[in-house]
């Protein structure tokens, strides 16, 4: 018996844990950095950060819904129904 290891994930689906991890580690940083005191003027950096994540974010959702659908043309035109 021939076994085929196959990889089920693609990165259309560790969009969404990977953007929960993000906001997780975002708002730990900003609680610590306020109890800590660090100036407000500081802390609005992440607000630049945060942006930059959002818009990463959503190319790699865009990205990764391109792909799925490419995969799946190509998969039509392999075997047609």
């Amino acid at each position: 018996m021939n076994a085929h290891l196959v990889n089920f994930t693609s990165a259309i689906d560790w969009i969404v844990p990977m953007r929960l991890c993000w906001l997780s580690t975002r708002m730990a940083a900003w609680f610590i950095l306020n109890r800590l005191g660090v100036d407000e003027v500081e802390i609005s950096n992440l607000d630049q950060v945060d942006r930059y994540a959002e818009n990463s974010f959503q190319a790699l959702a865009s990205y990764a819904l391109q792909f799925r659908r490419f995969q799946a043309v190509s998969a039509s035109v392999r075997h047609p129904a």
